[in-house]
């Protein structure tokens, strides 16, 4: 039987309690999900108003909700830029949160100014998610040019690591591969590629994984080359590196574009419970919301 996926109901605005010097930052990439004693935990990239690209030095704040909408977040940032030698020099960005045997991680991409270049990071932390920074993920010299935005998947024995990063002036999806979150990872084919002439033919990048019914589907974020960026999905094979169907289009558009921002929705985390499924994402690369996701 083939099913799709579509959103239900309207998108609520995410809210945040903050300082007041955390409130003044753009805050995005917003990785929401719920922790063992089952209340809502964020982790948010905060990124500072600048007019020069070097100034805006990001840095990952952690938070909670009792709703899964309202967040209060640590005035202090939980990985802040420095520690990995010059990888995160100027900012730590994009983080996704992962807890297997009790343990949770972060990967995250660190960004370096000066050589305009980015490295996919991780870091171990204790139950209290005080994050220890353990280096790079991928080994070098890697293919892989500026990788980030990382989405995981636990396959049988086999871990595996999604990844956007850049080739030839656009962003592709990458893979690799390990039998533990700690490496050593080996790359794979790419799981999915652009598609001419349709919404997705020039930039793509993973997103969260969800599942009904033992079917996995990985919602994605993809662009035309005028980078207008939408969400959609592929549903997965038994092995997770495969693609058995894709969305003919976006779930959505979002609302049309004023001033100077950006016509980007961009998708950074998912969560489901028994009765729900809601998507986290950012639109403008500014504000963000979550709404709800259904299988039909």
């Amino acid at each position: 039987m083939t099913h799709t996926l579509g959103i239900t109901g309207e998108p609520e605005r995410l809210q945040f309690d903050a300082s007041a010097e955390v409130s003044a930052m753009y805050l995005l990439s917003p990785f929401v999900w719920l922790d063992d004693a089952g209340e809502w935990r964020i982790a948010v990239r905060a990124v500072p108003h600048a007019a020069r690209a070097a100034d805006k030095i990001a840095r990952v704040h952690l938070g909670r909700s009792d709703d899964g909408v309202r967040f209060t977040l640590d005035d202090t940032a939980a990985l802040s830029p420095g520690g990995n030698g010059d990888d995160d020099s100027d900012g730590c960005e994009d983080p996704t949160i992962v807890v297997h045997a009790g343990v949770p991680r972060v990967f995250y991409s660190g960004w370096n100014q000066q050589r305009q270049a980015g490295q996919l990071l991780h870091a171990s932390a204790d139950s209290d998610l005080v994050f220890t920074k353990a280096g790079r993920v991928l080994s070098q010299p890697s293919r892989f040019v500026n990788p980030k935005e990382v989405s995981l998947l636990h396959v049988d024995d086999r871990w595996q690591l999604m990844f956007e990063y850049a080739i030839a002036g656009r962003s592709a999806v990458g893979m690799a591969t390990s039998a533990s979150l700690d490496g050593p990872w080996t790359p794979q084919l790419d799981p999915f590629v652009r598609r001419t002439g349709k919404w997705d033919d020039f930039h793509l990048s993973p997103g969260p994984v969800v599942t009904w019914d033992h079917d996995r589907y990985m919602l994605y974020n993809g662009a035309n080359k005028t980078t207008q960026w939408r969400i959609g999905w592929v549903r997965l094979d038994r092995t997770g590196t495969g693609v058995i169907e894709r969305s003919d289009g976006p779930l959505f558009t979002p609302p049309p574009v004023t001033g100077d921002a950006t016509d980007i929705a961009f998708c950074a985390s998912a969560v489901q419970t028994d009765d729900v499924t809601w998507i986290y994402y950012t639109v403008s690369d500014k504000d963000a919301f979550r709404v709800r996701l259904d299988r039909t």
